[in-house]
This record gives structure tokens, C-alpha cells and sequence, in this order.
């Protein structure tokens, strides 16, 4: 297993009690830290989770001229549309 070194911001109250606990179990807080992560994501990830159906109008499909391919794009058309309706409410 490596180890890599990092910085993370956390609660000043869950760090002390981090630290205290890992003193109580004589193993060193970053022991202590990968254990709990690793558990949350063991227990997190095996959650069985419903399919969310999201309602739709119209035929399906996209807009012409809408590319899914490009992020850039589709902010642009977004851009374009908050202009539009901004400036025809004055």
C-alpha cells in the first residue's frame, strides 16, 4: 500500500476528537483517518440506490444546433439565452 501525503480542512472539534481517539488506540491519526474513510466508502458505495426518473416534455432529444459533446458549447447557448430573456425584460 502507498501513502501519500496531503492537506484537507476539517472540523477543529472532529480533529480533536480524531486525535484523542487514535491516542486512546495507540495508532497514529492518519491510521485512524484512512480506516474511517475507508469504511464510509465501503458503506456508502454498497447502498443499493433507485433510479431517478426525471420528468420530460416535448419529443425527447435536443435542441438544433445543441451539441452534447462540448461543454464550452452548451454554456455558450446558456449565455446566450440569459441575455435574451435579461434584455427583453427591460
Amino acid at each position: 500500500m502507498s501513502i501519500t501525503r496531503t492537506t484537507v480542512s476539517i472540523d477543529t472539534g472532529l480533529l480533536d476528537t480524531a486525535k484523542q481517539l487514535a491516542a486512546e488506540q495507540n495508532r497514529t491519526l492518519g491510521q485512524l483517518m484512512t480506516e474511517a474513510l475507508r469504511s464510509h466508502m465501503v458503506n456508502t458505495a454498497s447502498a443499493p440506490r433507485q433510479p431517478v426518473v426525471l420528468p420530460t416534455a416535448g419529443q425527447g432529444g435536443v435542441r438544433p444546433g445543441v451539441t452534447l459533446n462540448s461543454n464550452a458549447a452548451l454554456f455558450a447557448l446558456l449565455d446566450d439565452a440569459d441575455e435574451a430573456r435579461w434584455s427583453s425584460q427591460m
